[in-house]
């Protein structure tokens, strides 16, 4: 799931999750909402968090064994 590949990159990271919110545009509380699975993230949110840690969009992105993406 994305927001346990988010979660996971964050903690092994050490980035501050309260820095990271801010920084990101969201609240602490959407972004605890997202990395615990309570609340889907919405494609702003998700552009928002890869363009603050400087990832390409696809990071995060699950993959099939064939190369392809998940829909």
């Amino acid at each position: 799931m994305v927001y346990q590949s988010i979660e996971k990159y964050l903690r092994e990271s050490n980035i501050d999750r309260a820095l990271f919110a801010k920084q990101a545009l969201l609240t602490e509380e959407a972004l605890t909402q997202i990395l615990e699975g309570k609340r889907n993230i919405s494609i702003e949110e998700y552009l928002e968090i890869v363009r603050t840690l400087c990832l390409p969009l696809d990071y995060f992105s699950p993959v099939q064994d064939d190369g392809g993406l998940y829909s």
